[in-house]
């Protein structure tokens, strides 16, 4: 089985050559072309993505556009708060601080930034997104999220969702992913690290994880 390591046009070691008309589109069509240099190369007809965070994100867009995608495994994918998250969120808070004031005082900032949300969708003739993505990531609204998903699984496309602890209430519970998509449990396969960061930095945290990823990849795809 080979592996592949892509840095996309314009990232990295990789020269932007793509006229795409954005980056998200310009991503796609790299790891299609990568995907046919390796065909040739070794003679690979289906390939599973890897991908973190927006990378994550280029996967899905791939997959849903080329049936060469057999799997994808996603670290980080979008995240979005429920009820229940931030319950344990606040549970938590309380846990960790000892007392209200500390969590009176994020929970006036949560609402703060909701309001903010609030006021500056007025007049706008769509829906926002559901929270503000962070450090510029453009997360789909919940509902089309889920769909691509479930486009992915009726397709056979294997999934397997990795998280790590950086969320918040955006994912706390090793099945939040469940309480905003119940249809799809039992449909794809999902890891949550809670002490591991965005990029599983600690060397003991990526041990783990290469484990987990090799040993989903030959259960998956044995044949």
């Amino acid at each position: 089985m080979a592996s592949f390591r892509l840095d996309l046009g314009g990232v990295g070691d990789s020269m932007a050559a793509s006229d795409a008309a954005t980056f998200r589109d310009s991503a796609v069509a790299d790891t299609r072309v990568a995907m046919a240099g390796l065909s040739q190369a070794v003679g690979s007809e289906r390939f599973v993505l890897f991908g973190v965070c927006s990378g994550a994100d280029n996967s899905i867009a791939t997959a849903l556009v080329d049936d060469r995608v057999a799997g994808v495994i996603l670290v980080d994918p979008p995240t979005y708060a429920t009820r229940r998250s931030q319950v344990r969120q606040l549970q938590q808070k309380l846990l960790s601080h000892g007392g209200p004031r500390e969590v009176a005082r994020w929970a006036l900032q949560v609402i703060e930034r909701r309001v903010r949300i609030a006021l500056a969708t007025i007049g706008r003739t769509t829906a926002p997104v559901d929270d503000p993505p962070s450090a510029g990531r453009e997360l789909p609204p919940v509902a089309t999220f889920g769909a691509q998903l479930q486009a992915l699984i009726d397709r056979g496309v294997k999934i397997l969702c990795v998280f790590s602890g950086i969320h918040g209430e955006r994912y706390n519970h090793p099945d939040q992913l469940f309480e905003l998509y119940p249809a799809l449990r039992g449909r794809l396969d999902h890891l949550y690290y809670p002490t591991a960061n965005h990029t599983f930095t600690e060397l003991a945290a990526q041990a783990v994880l290469l484990d987990a990823v090799t040993g989903w990849v030959q259960k998956r795809f044995a044949s």
